[in-house]
């Protein structure tokens, strides 16, 4: 249902507000703990979608986009997770996040530094 908001106009001018988008980005990130594969999987589309749709400046969805980084690291690193649409999707997700985004991509090499 959340996919759909994309289909109009109206919706995707909604979507561009600050407070929509990271509420978006969190439910989504939210999503990605949960046990039903079909779940990781639609909620990692949604939020490939939305960042591939927005259109004003990505750093302002930066700190949910951290947060969902994280939160898909614990996912890709747990071993339970084998459904292969889920794994894709979150691998989609992933680099939808990094792609052309030096300050996520710095977030990442932070933590990776000892």
């Amino acid at each position: 249902m959340l996919a759909n908001i994309y289909q109009t106009d109206s919706g995707k001018d909604f979507m561009q507000g600050e407070e929509a988008s990271n509420t978006i980005l969190s439910f989504c990130s939210y999503s990605f703990g949960s046990i039903n594969p079909k779940v990781v999987f639609t909620a990692a589309i949604l939020m490939f979608n939305h960042i591939l749709c927005f259109k004003r400046e990505k750093t302002l969805l930066n700190p949910e986009l951290e947060k969902a980084l994280t939160t898909i690291s614990e996912k890709l690193a747990d071993d339970k997770v084998v459904d292969p649409e889920a794994l894709a999707g979150l691998l989609l997700c992933e680099c939808r996040i990094v792609y052309q985004n030096k300050h996520v991509v710095e977030f990442i090499k932070n933590k990776l530094e000892p």
